[in-house]
């Protein structure tokens, strides 16, 4: 069976939170991986047949879906992915998560650095300031122009299908949030989260993140020591923030005009 609904973005805003939270409701399957198979044309070559067979797994559930935070992004180069969803599933449920952009955009540096991507003796201020080349390679800033990407999408489904929710709240009232998204999927309010871990935070040392980027071989050893010590403080500094500030003002305008926004939006 093909997917009802798609948890399709946005990166770093707790989506990894919500698919472990829907995989402890009865009603609902829902793949543990991400999949990609719209916005990588390298699986969805594959066709249509061996994205059902990722959900195989399916018994009686109701409600059958899959995370890909990239599905929420721009077109380009000819690649429309909410097109391609429209057209292979037709007018499915989509669930959106967004977070404070300029946040969302720190966070994604955080990731990228975390990962051994980005050198970890730069700083946010440097990223920021002087490097448009890993701004533009990380689409840091891309990621993060939702009301370009949700009109977008607003052209293919109706925006009584797309279920947008925040970061910020979900923090505060998960129990509230995940009641509005049972109301959204028409299933029982059934989400055990008791023991479920909170919402993916940066906690790496400078130390780890060293040996990650310069001697990778040995990152088991750090992470293993890295529990021991405090985790990396990236701080921003003043001009930094004007430079988020200035690149999300339409997008900020955007949702607080027409979403009921966290305070931390405002």
């Amino acid at each position: 069976m093909l997917p009802n609904f798609l948890i399709i973005g946005t990166q770093k805003s707790g989506t990894t939170w919500l698919l472990e939270a829907l995989k402890t409701n009865k009603q609902t399957f829902i793949y543990s991986d991400e999949v990609h198979f719209f916005n990588k044309n390298e699986n969805y070559v594959k066709g249509l047949d061996w994205y059902e067979s990722l959900f195989d797994g399916v018994t009686n559930e109701a409600l059958i879906g899959e995370k890909t935070p990239d599905y929420f992004q721009l077109s380009k180069s000819g690649l429309d992915i909410a097109k391609r969803i429209k057209a292979d599933l037709g007018e499915i449920k989509l669930i959106l998560i967004m977070r404070d952009p300029r946040q969302r955009a720190i966070s994604a540096i955080k990731h990228q650095i975390r990962m051994g991507r980005i050198a970890p003796g730069l700083t946010l201020d440097k990223i920021l300031q002087g490097k448009p080349d890993i701004i533009k390679k990380f689409k840091i800033f891309e990621y993060s122009k939702y009301d370009l990407i949700l009109e977008y999408y607003y052209q293919h489904f109706s925006k009584d299908n797309i279920k947008v929710m925040f970061y910020e709240d979900i923090k505060k009232r998960p129990d509230h949030i995940l009641s509005e998204l049972a109301d959204f999927l028409d299933v029982e309010n059934e989400f055990d989260i008791s023991n479920q871990d909170k919402i993916n935070s940066f906690n790496k040392s400078k130390f780890y993140l060293y040996i990650n980027y310069y001697l990778p071989l040995a990152k088991r050893i750090a992470l293993k020591l890295d529990r021991f010590i405090k985790p990396a403080n990236y701080k921003l500094g003043e001009k930094s923030n004007s430079i988020l500030n200035k690149e999300f003002k339409t997008t900020l305008d955007y949702f607080n005009t027409k979403f009921n926004t966290p305070k931390e939006w405002r």
